[in-house]
């Protein structure tokens, strides 16, 4: 092997492992890699990205592969917008805002407060970003990944959200999304206007209902176990209890 095959391999390896995931998402003001097969489109001020849903399954949604396609895109979701820098926007505003525990309704007359699992301030790419996250803060039994910043007179969120049934499938996916995170404007006049809101610390994520519409968590119970483990810790405890009784007979 010549003394170029190991630089060219090891050149061949990052493309492919870059193509692998997804290609990188640009608007007016960010850029970050997108996980293969997934796509963004504006929501209202913001941008809703998730697994995308084939133009076959647009006419066809009752066949077996598109259920499966509408399943996967309501499993993982990524929501960010941005805004005008205003004297509420501050690194220790966010840290302290997205550490509180955020109350959300569970049903009709009944709420609950959510879980912060982590609250930092963190580098990505060499720039400064408000890192937190909590299990409960916009539905119950999904975790949120809050990343906040601002550069210049422009304020940025961009939120992580799953279900926790789903979450560990999405975590590495999340991890590569985050650290390729970069705001790539500073100054509010290069930014178009239709892509920018007026809200990020009051009611910032803004997803659809139909996201959290026959996802499958619900169906296995939420906290609980799901069917496949529940009925697999029964007959554990019942082999138990049988190896039990068969021992105090013998003795």
């Amino acid at each position: 092997m010549t003394k170029k095959a190991p630089l060219i391999f090891a050149l061949f390896f990052c493309l492919y492992a870059e193509s692998s995931y997804g290609r990188m998402f640009k608007n007016s003001y960010i850029q970050f890699h997108l996980p293969d097969r997934w796509d963004c489109e504006m929501q209202g001020k913001g941008y809703l990205c998730r697994h995308k849903i084939s133009a076959s399954c647009q006419g066809n949604p009752e066949s077996k592969v598109c259920k499966e396609e509408v399943k996967k895109s309501r499993e993982a979701v990524i929501v960010f917008t941005a805004k005008e820098k205003s004297e509420v926007d501050s690194f220790e505003n966010y840290l302290n805002h997205f550490k509180t525990p955020k109350k959300v309704q569970i049903k009709p007359g009944s709420s609950t407060q959510s879980k912060l699992i982590h609250g930092k301030i963190v580098g990505i790419r060499n720039y400064k970003w408000v890192d937190t996250m909590h299990l409960s803060s916009e539905l119950p039994h999904y975790y949120t990944r809050y990343l906040s910043t601002i550069k210049g007179n422009i304020a940025v969120l961009v939120t992580f959200t799953s279900h926790k049934l789903f979450y560990t499938q999405y975590s590495n996916t999340f991890f590569k999304s985050i650290k390729s995170l970069s705001v790539t404007a500073s100054n509010l006049n290069s930014v178009d206007k239709n892509e920018v809101g007026n809200k990020i610390l009051s009611q910032p994520i803004d997803i659809p209902d139909e996201f959290f519409t026959q996802t499958g968590p619900q169906e296995s119970g939420g906290d609980g176990l799901s069917p496949i483990l529940f009925a697999l810790a029964m007959l554990l405890a019942g082999t138990g209890v049988y190896l039990w009784i068969k021992k105090r007979k013998k003795s």
